[in-house]
């Protein structure tokens, strides 16, 4: 059981490692969220509008079904008291500690298969870790987020996935699973 908490362990640093790479060096996210032309003006009207923290979306058809209102259309968080107010840290220990369960049951899932290859591992870890990530494509069917933005976020996903199911293949590998599985 610690080869699989520590496999897991270091299959979530090396993703939550790439994960801080491609939100905080690389352009693509980024290059996917539009900017308001007059930001006073828009955060004014959220914070007269929107009494707390939480999900908004205008117009509310869930709510208020027959307002006459139907554009334009918006689905958007709401913090009160801006990004982060408790500092940068605690999102990054949150996010860390999430990439942690989830490689961890990963990598518990793959320890239950016998004599399973290197590059079976990587695969599984792939296609486990991808099926779930397939749900927020559904933000583009109902919440119509861009196509461009969901499309990067599971590619994104799935090089994290393949980086972690490295680690996971070398550090749960068993020596003779390729000669005694086939590929």
């Amino acid at each position: 059981m610690k080869k699989v908490l520590l496999a897991g362990f270091f299959a979530a640093l090396v993703t939550f490692v790439w994960s801080m790479v491609s939100w905080m060096m690389m352009p693509w996210h980024e290059a996917q969220i539009n900017h308001f032309t007059n930001n006073p003006q828009v955060a004014e009207t959220m914070l007269a509008n929107a009494p707390k923290d939480g999900i908004y979306a205008f117009p509310c058809i869930m709510k208020y079904p027959k307002t006459g209102i139907e554009k334009p259309y918006t689905f958007t968080v709401i913090a009160r008291n801006g990004m982060n107010p408790n500092g940068f840290l605690p999102s990054v220990v949150q996010s860390f500690l999430l990439q942690c369960i989830s490689f961890g049951l990963v990598a518990w899932l793959l320890s239950k298969i016998p004599n399973l290859s290197f590059k079976n591992t990587v695969l599984y870890t792939l296609l486990i870790q991808i099926s779930g990530n397939l749900f927020c494509l559904m933000d583009s069917v109902w919440m119509y987020f861009p196509w461009s933005y969901t499309g990067l976020i599971v590619l994104d996903q799935a090089i994290a996935s393949v980086l972690g199911g490295l680690v996971l293949a070398c550090m749960l590998g068993n020596d003779d699973a390729a000669s005694t599985r086939p590929a």
